[in-house]
């Protein structure tokens, strides 16, 4: 701790986390006194303070409000002290990364004019103001021409040779010559990826609309033909599928436009085909799958297109496209008898379209099903009609009287039952129930967990636990929150450990009156050894400061004492 104090006596010297904004009744930031957080058995191990602007810039981004230029490992550059703006609100703009140069202008608000420009050296973190704003900057693909495009991505320069290459502004990677017989260019990449480059072009005199689509491979410098496609005004990657395939947009206009064409490049093989627009993707087989409304929508056809094969399947359901759980390849539907008195469940295999029918009944919503299908969470109602149309939340009817059931279907014996409704037809709600370890199902509500003991099919009394449990750690050990402790932005004011075998409670956290002025940015993480990590957020409630502090996070390795947790359960 002495370590984590002296580091965060020099950041908060550097970046005051307590700006004048902030109200006189906000606990101070970080916590002055933190192990009064905790519970008696914790041990605050280690603390460092954090940043969500470290998670989200890459690898630099220039953050305005705080007058700064950030990386992702974390290195904080605040901006010279004359990088504004006299007398009108600055705005810092990101011109881009190139050669381990950052480039920021500093703008008029008003005019949106630049009035001067900087470079920040990552290596040195030394900023160098230009006495005049240039028209070109040197980068690692050469002397480009300084405008907003050139953000750390790829493009299409001409080299001292006059031939065209691909080349990524911001470290140097460079294709050899494009094949000269080619002209117009063009790149399609996302630039969160670092595999494979698309860039297509035509031949020249060709005026069919047709284009010749590419594949570089920037660790080999290699550059190989897919095939041909139609290309458009607006051609885009809009999907990346795995290392070697990837979805290629193309149409006239910024979708969404029904003249889109869609394309599944394959570029280990050296193809692409064309497939229907606006599908879902999946990746255990990688398939795209498209579901199309029949008859009022009281039936459903679902085709699928295997992506590696192009195969195509498909099945026809007698009830709406929207499956009520989902599980794996399984999808759980119900289908309404002629009379509308009875909902069958129906388990459909997403793949091939077989179905088996699991319960029936008047069913009004399935809500959960276990993974070996022996146990389901439904809602049933008991006023001789099924009032929620399938595939829908909403109830037609005003019955009130719905329960929510959980089923035993070795027997078809109701297990648990509890009110379904709460503030009559408008507002549904189910517990949330989920097998916790030997034998023991958990059934989450608002107020309480109950807890079942189902091992072989035995029932006994129900034991209840004030609050949700959340985590599943192992060893009958789990994390819970006492529901009484939410406030009233909805964020969790305090997490135990319970044993659900002994019912022994070990406190981890509770804000206490502290809870308006911090929250947990997560369920603390069991990381083996009896410890878990803890990030800490600045704010509870409402917005307490017109901008946040900088560092608003700080995570803290606990230990719990007296307690023995094992460590196969943090894999």
């Amino acid at each position: 701790m002495r370590i984590f104090a002296s580091v965060l006596t020099i950041l908060l010297l550097v970046f005051p986390v307590r700006p004048a904004q902030m109200q006189d009744d906000v606990g101070p930031w970080p916590p002055e006194a933190p192990e009064t957080l905790f519970g008696p058995r914790v041990e605050i191990i280690d603390a460092r303070l954090d940043s969500v602007l470290f998670h989200r810039a890459h690898p630099a981004t220039n953050a305005a409000e705080y007058r700064a230029v950030i990386t992702a490992d974390g290195r904080v550059y605040p901006w010279p002290d004359d990088f504004r703006y006299p007398g009108v609100t600055y705005s810092g703009e990101q011109l881009g990364l190139f050669s381990n140069q950052f480039y920021l202008a500093s703008s008029a608000s008003t005019s949106g004019e630049y009035e001067s420009l900087w470079s920040l050296d990552l290596t040195t973190g030394v900023y160098t103001r230009y006495n005049r704003f240039p028209q070109f900057v040197d980068t690692y693909c050469g002397r480009l021409r300084l405008n907003s495009t050139l953000v750390n991505s790829w493009m299409i320069i001409v080299g001292v040779n006059r031939q065209q290459h691909v080349c990524n502004v911001a470290d140097g990677r460079m294709s050899l010559p494009l094949p000269g017989e080619y002209s117009d260019w063009q790149i399609h990449h996302k630039d969160q990826t670092d595999g494979f480059v698309l860039l297509s072009a035509q031949r020249a005199n060709q005026t069919d609309g047709m284009a010749t689509l590419f594949a570089f491979n920037p660790a080999k410098r290699d550059l190989q033909v897919v095939g041909e496609f139609a290309r458009d005004t607006m051609t885009r990657v809009s999907k990346i599928l795995n290392e070697s395939m990837q979805v290629l947009t193309t149409s006239s206009v910024p979708v969404p436009d029904p003249s889109e064409i869609t394309y599944v490049v394959n570029i280990a093989e050296q193809r692409l085909f064309q497939i229907p627009s606006q599908g879902f993707y999946h990746e255990d087989p990688l398939r795209v799958e498209y579901f199309t409304p029949l008859d009022d929508d009281a039936a459903c056809e679902i085709m699928n297109i295997d992506l590696l094969t192009e195969n195509q399947t498909t099945y026809r359901l007698n009830t709406a496209c929207y499956a009520e759980f989902e599980q794996g390849d399984r999808r759980y539907y119900r289908v309404l008898n002629d009379a509308g008195t009875q909902a069958d469940v129906v388990r459909v295999n997403e793949l091939t379209g077989d179905s088996s029918t699991l319960f029936s009944g008047e069913v009004e919503r399935i809500h959960w099903v276990s993974d070996d299908e022996r146990y389901l969470g439904l809602v049933i109602d008991s006023s001789g009609r099924v009032d929620t149309p399938a595939g829908s939340f909403i109830r037609m009817n005003g019955s009130t009287d719905a329960q929510w059931v959980l089923v035993d279907l070795t027997n078809e014996s109701h297990l648990f039952e509890t009110p379904a409704m709460i503030g009559g037809s408008a507002g549904i709600w189910y517990p949330i129930p989920h097998i916790v370890s030997d034998g023991w199902l958990a059934l989450d509500g608002f107020t309480a967990s109950n807890l079942l003991h189902i091992d072989d099919g035995a029932v006994i009394e129900p034991t209840t636990i004030q609050g949700g449990i959340t985590l599943d750690i192992g060893n009958g050990w789990t994390i819970g929150y006492p529901a009484e402790r939410i406030n009233e932005y909805g964020n969790v004011a305090s997490y135990s450990l319970y044993n659900i075998h002994t019912q022994e409670v070990v406190p981890l956290i509770d804000l206490g009156a502290h809870v308006i002025d911090y929250s947990f940015q997560n369920v603390p993480q069991y990381v083996g050894d009896n410890q878990f990590q803890v990030t800490l957020s600045f704010g509870g409630g409402e917005q307490l400061l017109d901008v946040l502090p900088l560092y608003d996070r700080v995570v803290y390795t606990i230990r719990i004492v007296g307690v023995e947790i094992e460590d196969s359960a943090a894999d």
